[in-house]
Formats: C-alpha cells, sequence, structure tokens
C-alpha cells in the first residue's frame, strides 16, 4: 500500500513540479526584459512587449493570459481592453508580487469567469533602471491538466490526491465540492517534507502519503480508506486458514503417498505457478489432475486470480507510461533492459529492432553518436548504475536539441535491482529561455550591449581591478551634433549613425574590452588590464577612425564625429560611480572645447 500511495504521489508531484517551475522561469525572464519594462512610458516597447505576451503563450497551450501592471495604471495584455478607472496596482496578483519582491509569487487557484476554467496567476515585480520597482508582469496558466493528473494516478478505488497549502486548505481537488475544506487533522501531522499520514475523518481511518513541493510549499496529498486495502488481506487469511484448518483434519486420515498426490504436491506447484508468474517467467507444468478435486479447483482460481491481478496492474502502468510525453527506459543493474516506451525509440531516432538482445549497451551506441558531450555522457551513467541517488541534469545535442534527464533507482526491498531513466525534450523552452535573456541585456537597434548590463559588467571589472590592485579605463563617446542628423535626414538616418557606430566599436575593440550602448547617441567602452596612457592612445585611434570614415545612406553620405571621455580606476576609488563620473566630466569638457577630441578625467 504505502509503496502504490507513495509511488503515485511522487509521480504527481514531478509532474507538479515541472509544471509550475516551467512557468516560474518565464516569469523571470520577462521581468528582466526591456521591452517590458519601458512599456510603462515608451508605445513601441509596448507593442514589442505584447508580441513577445502573444510569441510564448502561443508556444504553451497551458498559459491562458500574460500580462503586466505599472504603477501609473497601465494595463499591457493582448485581445483585452480594461475598463475605465482600472487600477492593475491593487489587483491580488500585483499587490502579491510587490510583497514577495524580489522573488516569484504564486498565487491561489481561481475560476475563471468566462469559460469557467480553473488557472493559477504566477508575477514578479521588476525594476526600472534605476533599480526602482515599477510595475508586475503575471503569466495565468491553466490547472487542468494538474487536475487530470490527480484524478487518473490512481491504484486504488477509494484512493484520492488533492493539494493543499500550508494553512491546511484544499485549494486544488478533482471533486470541486471539496475545494476551501479545511484539514487540520492532516496538517497536524506533516512534519517533513515527505512522509506517511494516518489520520481518522468522518469516522474512517486513512491511510496517505504527502509531498511538499519547493516551489509552492504546498502539500500534495494521497489517501485511501483503509478498509479496502485491509479488507482483502483479512479475507485472504481467513481463506487460507479454513484451507490450512481442512487440510490439518484431512492429514490425520489420509496415508503419507494419498496426501502427497492429493494435497501437498499441488499446493506446492501452486506456490511455484504463483512464483513464476510474479517473476514474470514461463509457468512449470501443474500437476492438478490426481489431486482433489476441490483443492484443485482452490489452486486454479488462486493462480488466476493472481495472473490477472498482475496482468491488470501491467496495463495499467503500461498505459500510463506509453501516454507520457517523456522517453522511458528501465534497465537492471546488469545492464540488460527491461521496458522501453515509444516515445524513447522517438525521441533518440533508435531502430525498433535494435532491442532483439536486450542489452543496454547496443542503445549506448546509438546515443552517444548524437550527443556534443559524449564522454561526459557515459562516465555519468557508469557512474550511476551503482548508485542509490537520484539525478536530473541536461544533455546537448549536436543537432541543437536539449533533452532533460532524470535518473532514479529501482529497489526491491532494500536491493538495488536497476534504474529508470526519463527523457524530456526541452529544447524549445530552452531556446525561449536564451532569447529572452539575450533581449534583456542587448540593445535592439545597435546589437551592443544594453546600459543595464554594460554596468554589470563594469561594475564586476571595478570589483577586480580593486581587490587585485589592477589597472581599469573607461571611455565615453558622445557622437557630434547628432540631432543635426536628425533635423536634416530624419530619424531613420539617425538609427543607420547609431548602427554604424555600433558596427565600427565591435570590429575595433579587443576581444576581452565591453561595448555598449549607454543611452541616446551616448556609448561607453570598458577596457580591462588598460592604464590611462594607453586607453587615450585607443580612444584616439577609435576618434580618427570614424572621423576618417562615411556612411552611405540612401543617396547622401553621412560623415560625423565623436567626443571621447577617457578616465581609469585611482587607488582610493571606493565606486564605480567615482570613475564614471571622472570620465562623464572628461567628455563634456571635450565637447566644450570644440568636439571631435579625446580628454582624460
Amino acid at each position: 500500500m504505502n509503496n502504490s500511495l507513495k509511488s503515485a504521489n511522487r509521480e504527481v508531484s514531478i509532474f507538479i513540479e515541472g509544471y509550475f517551475n516551467e512557468v516560474k522561469n518565464t516569469t523571470d525572464i520577462l521581468a528582466e526584459n526591456q521591452d517590458i519594462i519601458d512599456a510603462k512610458t515608451n508605445e513601441q516597447a509596448r507593442a514589442k512587449a505584447l508580441e513577445i505576451y502573444k510569441s510564448i503563450a502561443s508556444a504553451n497551450s497551458n498559459i491562458a493570459y500574460i500580462y503586466s501592471g505599472y504603477a501609473n495604471g497601465l494595463l499591457l495584455i493582448n485581445d483585452y481592453i480594461p475598463p475605465d478607472n482600472f487600477d492593475p496596482t491593487i489587483r491580488p496578483w500585483y499587490t502579491i508580487a510587490m510583497q514577495a519582491k524580489p522573488a516569484t509569487s504564486i498565487g491561489v487557484p481561481y475560476q475563471e469567469a468566462k469559460t469557467e476554467e480553473w488557472l493559477i496567476s504566477q508575477s514578479k515585480a521588476f525594476k526600472d533602471d534605476q533599480g526602482n520597482y515599477i510595475g508586475v508582469v503575471a503569466i495565468d496558466c491553466s490547472l487542468e491538466e494538474i487536475i487530470r493528473q490527480l484524478s487518473e494516478r490512481h491504484f486504488y478505488e477509494s484512493q484520492r490526491t488533492y493539494i493543499m497549502d500550508q494553512n491546511g486548505k484544499i485549494i486544488v481537488h478533482p471533486d470541486k465540492i471539496y475545494l476551501g475544506e479545511y484539514l487540520p487533522q492532516i496538517k497536524e501531522n506533516i512534519s517533513q517534507k515527505h512522509g506517511k499520514l494516518r489520520y481518522t475523518l468522518e469516522n474512517k481511518k486513512v491511510w496517505g502519503y504527502y509531498n511538499t513541493l519547493d516551489t509552492t510549499e504546498w502539500h500534495v496529498i494521497s489517501v485511501v480508506d483503509r478498509r479496502e486495502i485491509i479488507q482483502p488481506m483479512i479475507w485472504r487469511i481467513i481463506t487460507y486458514t479454513l484451507v490450512a484448518v481442512g487440510l490439518a483434519l484431512g492429514l490425520g486420515m489420509l496415508q503419507s503417498q494419498i496426501f502427497g498426490r492429493r494435497f501437498a504436491h499441488p499446493l506446492m506447484d501452486l506456490g511455484k505457478r504463483i512464483t513464476d508468474i510474479t517473476q514474470g517467467k514461463p509457468k512449470r507444468e501443474a500437476r492438478y489432475s490426481h489431486s482433489n478435486q476441490e483443492i484443485a479447483a482452490i489452486a486454479e482460481n488462486i493462480e488466476h486470480l493472481a495472473e490477472d491481478s498482475l496482468n491488470r496492474k501491467a496495463n495499467e502502468l503500461r498505459a500510463i507510461l506509453e501516454s507520457t510525453v517523456e522517453g522511458i527506459l528501465v534497465v537492471s543493474r546488469d545492464r540488460q533492459v527491461i521496458y522501453v516506451n515509444p516515445q524513447f525509440y522517438d525521441m533518440w531516432g533508435i531502430p525498433l529492432d535494435s532491442l532483439d538482445s536486450r542489452d543496454d549497451h547496443i542503445l549506448t551506441g546509438f546515443v552517444l553518436d548524437q550527443l556534443a558531450e559524449p564522454d561526459k555522457f557515459l562516465e555519468k551513467i557508469q557512474l550511476l548504475y551503482d548508485s542509490d541517488q537520484e539525478e536530473k541534469d541536461t544533455l546537448y545535442f549536436k543537432d541543437g536539441r536539449i533533452f532533460e534527464r532524470f535518473s532514479r533507482p529501482l529497489f526491491e526491498g532494500e536491493v538495488l535491482v536497476g534504474r529508470l531513466w526519463s527523457f524530456r525534450d526541452v529544447t524549445q523552452q530552452k531556446n525561449t529561455e536564451d532569447k529572452l535573456r539575450l533581449m534583456a541585456i542587448t540593445d535592439e537597434l545597435t546589437g551592443l550591449w544594453n546600459r543595464r548590463y554594460f554596468m554589470h559588467v563594469a561594475q564586476k571589472e571595478f570589483e577586480r581591478a580593486k581587490r587585485y590592485d589592477q589597472h581599469l579605463s573607461l571611455l565615453m563617446l558622445d557622437i557630434d551634433h547628432f540631432k543635426r542628423i536628425n533635423d536634416t535626414l530624419g530619424h531613420a538616418a539617425g538609427d543607420a549613425t547609431l548602427q554604424y557606430l555600433g558596427s565600427l566599436l565591435n570590429n575595433m575593440m579587443r576581444a576581452m574590452d565591453t561595448a555598449g550602448r549607454l543611452g541616446g547617441e551616448e556609448f561607453g567602452v570598458l577596457l580591462p588590464s588598460t592604464d590611462l596612457e594607453n586607453a587615450v592612445i585607443l580612444a584616439e585611434r577609435l576618434r580618427s577612425e570614424i572621423q576618417g570614415n562615411t556612411l552611405d545612406y540612401t543617396g547622401s553620405r553621412i560623415q560625423f564625429t565623436v567626443s571621447i571621455g577617457t578616465a581609469s580606476y585611482l587607488q582610493g576609488d571606493q565606486s564605480l560611480e567615482t570613475i564614471l563620473q571622472r570620465a562623464d566630466t572628461a567628455l563634456y569638457k571635450a565637447k566644450f572645447q570644440g568636439r571631435n577630441q579625446v580628454v582624460s578625467g
């Protein structure tokens, strides 16, 4: 009983953890996206943010809504016009996120008014460039798949699985009438991350198992009426006792030879055939033909019941494994394949006849040719086959695919007998996360790092220079008379000029240097391990190169210059702002002195 409940509970818990982690990761990335941050005041950024929301929602069928609210009262959401005087800052998803900042908050399940679908909101507060919290981004995702998992992962008729919050209130249940009900008798029995439950409910004794989710600290509860477990055991004991009593009475009346042929041999054969059935071996020939008819009938009925029960449970387990989107592989400790579901073959592109020998080494050969790091993969599986620990990691393929791998040991009692491997294709999820992460730190127009990321790198280099007393220099660039280009040729020409300067900076900077657009026509270049003298030489070379090049733009030739302020780390500087201020002052001086020159600060 405990193993069945524990298995069902852990399967549901792992599914829910993965479900919430995927949405949480997306929410965290969106909270760093510059277009979403700038949408508070920038119409162009709003359009880009809405396009991002639409793209992510279309890629994940479990996401119902993606939206963001701002301190100025703005609500950013696709296909919805908020009513007059709508204030997002008083909505629960906004206030909870502000209370939880900088962490991601998970709300309470609610029923959507129009579709009556059960949803749950995850939200996170985000900051502007000055570090002030200005809004919240939220994702409402469906709970229908979780509710389905709770309904289907059953081993007993009376078994129920539901989710309870930290206060003992039921918040997700396949039967809606139980939502909101408090069960303090369960809450009082929860003292660890997971464990067994024993309590009485409505004069019924209940056995159960619980597991606490890491992402939400909710409890996944699986319970069953004890009578469903105990009563069949009692009836079996009574039946076996009656049979044993009958046999005992008969033993004193029959000769040993008759006893052997009619009673002992059939029962011994029954035990052996039951063992063969449970271990999956071919059944040996029965010797019931010369036995007592009643004993033979009992033996055959018990045999059929055992075989039918095992087949039913095996079919249930097979249906679960073959309906999942994950590839499943079960291997014994001596590296013999026990089970493979169809998804495993499809994910790895393995021929169906490759397992005729049931040798896991053959599978490994197909797998290694596809991986970017085959040696690392081979070393890990060799370690895990003798380990009793669970393991979760990520596999990268030569063709760009990404799999998430989960492995857990299999035991018979206390003996390690094999291992289960589960593979999930997370390529689209990882690529979307990487794309969003890059968008969050890149200036879209020039391709250089944006101000936020440039300052992050500059702070790290400043701390390194201060700790190890190394050189560090900074260039601040500003395009001379940039407004004249916009006013004369238009803003598109101004954008082309900024892009051209970004390209020049990328081509001229050393591999260890960092160039970024700080805002408008102002740029910065970070020069690690470079003193002021060499920084001035690099700045002068950059200024001369820009002055000597011309941009061809729709029939017009745009030639421009830059003013550059330089500054270096000095012993005694306590913050990065000190160097930035010196460079900015030098830049202002270069402008004041006539532009198109380099000034040191």
